[in-house]
């Protein structure tokens, strides 16, 4: 019949350990305006991921603070959106785990322009009957479809003369 009763303590357990911010990517990180750009991000953390958000600065320096916490496949959180203005984006990435540990990464960019040459199609010459070189009742027609993925600003028609001069 021995016994020893010992008084009970108690610890308390917490999380110190910020998450890690690994694989950061902008994908493609020049794109044509008006396409998507997908930013992903691995974020590891000992015991959970609590929030995740992509911090975005457009070229006009206006932000946008997005929440990808619910975008994510395994340990890989992303958001894929499209983009409409010309220039540089900056962005970075905040998580939180829950426990007032968060970490901010570096900040990253990818650009946004109209990398695409206008295309040229249709290229129709027409001339008068009979074919002249007195401009007063001879004329060459010449006309062409110009199109571009953004606009066109100036479409110029460069002749070259038999003598090498344009």
């Amino acid at each position: 019949g021995n016994g020893n009763t010992t008084s009970s303590s108690s610890e308390t357990i917490s999380d110190k350990d910020a998450h890690i911010l690994r694989s950061i990517t902008a994908t493609p990180s020049t794109q044509e305006v008006g396409g998507n750009v997908n930013i992903t991000v691995d974020v590891a953390d000992n015991i959970g991921v609590s929030e995740v958000y992509v911090n975005i600065i457009y070229p006009d320096s206006s932000s946008t603070n997005t929440s990808i916490t619910s975008n994510v496949v395994g340990y890989t959180y992303y958001l894929n959106q499209v983009y409409n203005q010309y220039g540089t984006h900056y962005y970075f990435i905040w998580a939180d785990d829950g426990s007032s540990n968060f970490v901010t990464s570096s900040t990253n960019s990818f650009e946004i322009g109209d990398f695409s040459p206008p295309t040229i199609s249709n290229v129709q010459i027409t001339t008068s009957s009979p074919l002249d070189t007195d401009p007063s009742f001879g004329w060459i027609n010449i006309a062409c479809q110009v199109t571009d993925n953004v606009e066109v600003t100036q479409v110029y028609l460069n002749i070259t003369n038999p003598d090498g001069s344009w």
